[in-house]
């Protein structure tokens, strides 16, 4: 049932009918039109849909469905990796002299809400963030393997116990950019984060 449980969180196309049959659905809470949020309507729409916008497959274990629809998986997510090579991306706009660039990683236990709270606590993050005048320049939903949580350790440092809490589970990572973005992100940040991070743990 996992279409009509994506359908039910997205809502209908109808706004005004989103915001008073589906009152908490993304596009009775978020959307400005109609196509705001997009949803694969039926289970062929949804395989026609991963083909589409997942060409080469999907990082994650395969499944019979998988194999009978032909859609290819890998369970080894190739971005994540410590090798040198980069890619320089192009901006038509000049860049300023202090702007620099960061990766945010949330944990699993952020992207679901706490027993007493509506939304999660990573969007609640995403919105401090925002309002902390970063621009996400990228989103990134991915599975760290076993096979990949040293490359993981080496590109984010983090420690051996909690590297084990993004094993096999779904993170979300956010590239950002702003103004000394690097050298002040804890400064920045740090205050509201213990707010959220302490709030989130206390309701657990």
């Amino acid at each position: 049932n996992c279409i009509y449980k994506l359908l039910q969180l997205v809502g209908p196309r109808d706004l005004k009918e989103a915001k008073s049959s589906h009152q908490f659905s993304l596009r009775a809470s978020f959307a400005t039109h109609s196509d705001s949020f997009y949803a694969s309507p039926t289970y062929n729409d949804s395989v026609t849909d991963v083909k589409r916008y997942f060409p080469d497959g999907l990082c994650c274990a395969n499944t019979l469905d998988m194999q009978a629809e032909g859609i290819p998986h890998s369970y080894i997510d190739e971005l994540v990796n410590t090798a040198s090579a980069r890619r320089y991306v192009s901006r038509s706009y000049p860049l300023k002299p202090l702007l620099q660039t960061v990766c945010v990683v949330f944990p699993p236990d952020l992207l679901r809400p706490a027993k007493h709270m509506r939304l999660s606590p990573a969007s609640q993050l995403i919105t401090m963030i925002q309002s902390c005048q970063f621009e996400i320049v990228n989103v990134r939903l991915l599975t760290i393997p076993t096979l990949q949580i040293q490359p993981f350790r080496t590109l984010f440092k983090v420690h051996y116990e909690l590297s084990q809490t993004f094993v096999n589970r779904p993170c979300l990572l956010l590239v950002l950019q702003r103004e000394n973005a690097a050298s002040c992100f804890s400064q920045i940040l740090q205050g509201l984060v213990l707010e959220i991070i302490n709030n989130f743990h206390f309701s657990r």
